[in-house]
């Protein structure tokens, strides 16, 4: 991944190529002090484990869906396919590894 923010950084501003969602949960979450983005990237990365992201992030896993759930409909994404899927988490690591946005665990 540092490969790809090397080449991209060449030639374009990090924020101009990351995926709208995570445009707007990044701002979203600094204008109100939460925590969605983290939410959203722990989420898919334990895709199949949902119990494992709450761990993660310290909430019950109902907690996790209703902000997944809160995530959706805020930014219209679904989150049935692998190309959307991958190009929110790859956004979000972009923008972790450009220090755009702190890394968020």
């Amino acid at each position: 991944m540092t490969i790809i923010s090397n080449l991209i950084s060449d030639k374009y501003d990090p924020i101009d190529i990351c995926h709208p969602a995570v445009i707007f949960l990044m701002n979203y979450d600094n204008e109100n002090g939460s925590s969605l983005l983290n939410t959203l990237k722990q989420y898919i990365y334990f895709t199949s484990a949902p119990a494992e992201a709450a761990r993660v992030l310290n909430i019950h896993r109902n907690t996790l869906f209703y902000r997944i759930g809160k995530i959706k409909e805020l930014t219209g994404i679904k989150l049935d396919n692998g190309d959307e899927i991958c190009q929110i988490y790859m956004s979000v690591r972009l923008l972790e590894i450009m220090r755009v946005i702190p890394e968020i665990t």
